[in-house]
Order: structure tokens, then sequence, then C-alpha cells
């Protein structure tokens, strides 16, 4: 017997109704994340702008590779 046909096909329904804002989320868990969005709040609070909009640049590219990786398993 074949595996698809005892386990049936590879799918995640879940992963099309999540936004980007749920990536996000996700992510706020992750001790690295939240490092970097307190760096990003100290930053702008001692008016370092430039520093905190490059932190949160790579938190939101993060979500979106994340995002991305998650729409892989979809057509996996």
């Amino acid at each position: 017997m074949t595996r698809r046909l005892r386990y049936g096909l590879n799918n995640c329904e879940a992963v099309g109704s999540q936004r980007i804002t749920g990536t996000l989320v996700l992510l706020s868990f992750s001790t690295i994340i939240g490092f970097l969005l307190t760096a990003a709040i100290l930053n702008s609070a001692v008016s370092d702008n430039i520093e905190a909009f490059s932190i949160l640049v790579v938190v939101v590219m993060s979500a979106i590779v994340g995002r991305l990786c998650f729409e892989g398993c979809s057509s996996a």
C-alpha cells in the first residue's frame, strides 16, 4: 500500500487563512524577535530613528519569509 493511500494527501489547510499580521504575532513569541523589537523601541526612545527603522525592517522581512515558507508548504 502506498503512503498516500494510507495517510492521505499532504495539505496545509490552515495556512491559507493566515494573514501577515498573524505571522507577525507568531514571530513576536520568538525570543530573538522580542529582543529586536525591544531594541527598536529603545532606539526610538533615544531618538536613533534610523536604527530603529532598520530593526523593524528586519522583523517585517522575517515575517514575509515566514509567510512564504508557510505558502510553500501548501504547494508541496
